[in-house]
């Protein structure tokens, strides 16, 4: 018995480009949301569709005070970590509005 590969789908080389212009059309600076906007049109273009979509998501976050205020390498003290971490457990972070929001459309 051998074993054959399934057909993979011809990928459109047009999708790309119009899930960047659609993604860069939103209320923010173009590139803001980083590798996102990258995965969210590499999703697209996988599904074919100007609208993609995932059916579950999951968000890891990792925060440290690792000391580097003290050397002046920051632009904010370390007590804005403690901050954000809180802003994240309480849920109003924008990080919390992502993972709430798995529709990239």
């Amino acid at each position: 018995m051998t074993w054959t590969a399934p057909q993979l789908p011809t990928l459109d080389p047009t999708l790309a480009a119009e899930l960047r212009r659609l993604i860069d059309a939103k209320a923010k600076p173009p590139g803001a949301l980083g590798r996102l906007e990258e995965l969210a049109v590499q999703l697209g273009v996988v599904q074919g569709r100007l609208d993609p979509r995932a059916d579950e998501t999951v968000v890891l976050l990792f925060a440290g005070d690792h000391g580097l205020t003290a050397e002046g390498v920051s632009a904010y003290p370390s007590e804005v970590t403690a901050a954000m971490v809180q802003l994240i457990l309480d849920g109003r972070a924008s990080v919390n509005a992502l993972a709430r929001a798995p529709d990239f459309g």
